[in-house]
């Protein structure tokens, strides 16, 4: 994966958005699984490139193929599993909201646009991707507004016909997801989480597995690592141990022994991949 980030903090364009980084992911980078994790100040925009796949988003697993636009909300809760080739393009507001969003909540990420539009799409975020590579201000603001004035308008614009979406998890599933979402970070045990919501484990398994297709340490474990992976390529300064302990394990050992079976790679080669691909 090769990655440019905006030079640029903040402009004074009359853009609410800023641009903060473009991804280029291809096959050869298709080395980790990657977990369940979210971005809490950051939109991702991600156009793919080639294949096709079942991405997690929010609450449902999606078919994403090849020419698909995706929207993923600040906070939303994602996993790309096996990433696609794809341009991956993330925005930050200038708002002060604690929470905002690129488009409504209640409409589907995914768009379908036609071929040449994709293919406009593409190249206007090639564009930006190599005017990054400069540490010239104006090339840096050039990119922004490229994505932030022309991209994401006409994005915006299309989700007036776009579809909404349809919630089919039941309100066991639903609760049973929501406690992980929000104490994975703690040791917890699946039956800490069945006592405080007064569940046996056997109905809480029933329906996370029917809902999600995961039982509870599957995707409690899913939680932690893909959360671990985020922390390992955005905050290169801290220690194994130290994102061990920020996702709820206190053994490192075992922390290791779990991310190598889920990533396919121990963290510290996780981390010096990235940091080796993001140097192209």
């Amino acid at each position: 994966m090769r990655q440019r980030f905006s030079k640029i903090e903040y402009d004074n364009t009359f853009s609410d958005l800023n641009l903060k980084y473009i991804s280029k992911i291809e096959a050869a980078d298709c080395y980790s699984f990657r977990g369940l994790h979210c971005h809490q100040n950051i939109c991702e925009i991600t156009i793919i490139l080639a294949g096709s796949n079942k991405y997690f988003i929010h609450n449902n697993y999606e078919n994403v193929n090849k020419n698909d636009l995706l929207v993923i909300n600040p906070g939303i809760i994602h996993s790309e599993g096996n990433i696609l080739p794809s341009i991956c393009i993330g925005v930050a507001s200038k708002r002060k909201e604690a929470t905002w969003q690129l488009i409504p909540e209640y409409r589907y990420p995914i768009f379908h646009f036609s071929a040449e539009i994709v293919r406009s799409l593409t190249q206007l975020a090639n564009m930006a991707f190599q005017l990054l590579k400069s540490d010239n201000y104006q090339a840096n603001l050039l990119a922004n507004n490229s994505i932030c004035n022309a991209f994401i308008p006409f994005l915006q614009n299309s989700t007036i016909t776009s579809k909404t979406i349809k919630h089919t998890n039941t309100t066991g599933g639903q609760l049973i997801k929501n406690y992980l979402d929000k104490h994975f970070f703690e040791p917890i045990k699946i039956n800490d989480m069945c006592s405080d919501l007064g569940l046996s484990k056997t109905y809480a398994e029933q329906q996370l597995v029917e809902n999600y297709g995961y039982t509870p340490i599957q995707y409690l474990t899913m939680r932690r690592i893909g959360e671990a992976q985020t922390l390992l390529i955005t905050k290169p300064y801290l220690k194994i141990y130290e994102i061990a302990l920020a996702v709820g394990y206190d053994n490192v050992t075992y922390f290791n022994r779990v991310f190598k079976k889920f990533s396919g790679l121990a963290p510290k080669q996780y981390r010096r991949l990235y940091l080796e691909k993001v140097k192209l």
